[in-house]
C-alpha cells in the first residue's frame, strides 16, 4: 500500500500519456520527484515507454494501460523501443 496517502483515486501529481497514431500525447511532461505516469496504448501495435536512461522500460500492449514510476533528477527523454521515431521529453520542475 501507499504510505502517506490520504485519499484514493486520481490526483496527487500523476501524469497521463496516451499513445495514438504512433505518437505520445502529450510528448512532454513535467515531473517533480518520483511521479506516477499512466500510459494508455490506443494503437493496434505494441509500444514501449522507455526512458533514455533505461530506468523505465515498460511494454504496453494494444488497448492496455500501464502505470510506471518515473524518478529522474534531471530532464530526460523517452521513446518507444519498437518505433524509434516515437520520442518525448520529461522535464524536471
Amino acid at each position: 500500500g501507499a504510505t502517506g496517502a490520504t485519499e484514493t483515486g486520481s490526483g496527487g501529481g500523476g501524469k497521463t500519456i496516451t499513445i495514438a497514431g504512433f505518437a505520445f500525447d502529450p510528448d512532454t511532461i513535467t515531473v517533480s520527484g518520483p511521479s506516477e505516469v499512466t500510459i494508455t496504448n490506443n494503437d493496434s501495435a505494441t509500444h514501449t515507454f522507455t526512458l533514455d536512461d533505461g530506468s523505465v522500460d515498460e511494454t504496453i500492449e494494444p488497448g492496455a494501460t500501464e502505470t510506471v514510476t518515473v524518478d529522474v533528477s534531471a530532464s530526460t527523454g523517452f521513446h518507444c523501443n519498437i518505433h524509434p521515431q516515437m520520442t518525448g521529453q520529461i522535464e524536471v520542475a
